[in-house]
């Protein structure tokens, strides 16, 4: 009786220690970034090539972010009034027209039969240009946890959005 009294305690102490490392590895701390993304807010979905500079093409992508091993693909669907993350970089305070024209050559966007070519030195069919003026995006501040298994990961991201919209489409 007295070897099972003793076991029953052991198993209680690695019970009572599992709980408290398990509890203090739970407190995360907030993790900061800026997004650039795309959104598309037409009825009809999009079809999106980014064209990244030569530098962060990587494994059939390109790199997601400067910091960190992600990788984005460089031609996707955009659903009808969805939104898509193209770069992401965990420095706060940016400008998206400057980061855009750092990361990217060019972006095609085909709605229909209209080609919409968004280039740092000129666009086509397109009244903006994501690479001209940080006032050609949209900014929201963000907050949600990204998925992990075992604890929250509090992230606060400052998004920065270029809207495809009917209005700024050349037909």
């Amino acid at each position: 009786m007295k070897t099972i009294c003793s076991h029953l305690k052991s198993i209680g102490l690695r019970a009572s220690v599992l709980l408290f490392l398990v509890s203090t590895g739970c407190n995360s701390k907030v993790r900061y970034q800026s997004q650039l993304l795309l959104k598309n807010e037409l009825d009809v979905p999009i079809e999106v090539t980014i064209h990244p500079k030569p530098s962060l093409l990587f494994l059939g992508g390109y790199k997601s972010s400067p910091s960190e091993g992600g990788t984005f693909s460089q031609k996707f669907t955009l659903l009808d009034n969805g939104e898509r993350a193209i770069y992401y970089d965990t420095k706060l305070g940016i400008e998206p027209a400057k980061l855009a024209s750092s990361v990217f050559d060019s972006i095609t966007v085909v709605v229909g039969d209209t080609v919409l070519r968004l280039r740092l030195e000129q666009t086509a069919n397109y009244t903006l240009s994501p690479f001209e003026s940080n006032e050609n995006w949209t900014f929201a501040k963000v907050e949600f946890d990204a998925a992990t298994q075992f604890k929250r990961n509090p992230v606060q991201s400052d998004n920065f959005y270029f809207v495809i919209k009917e209005e700024n489409i050349v037909r």
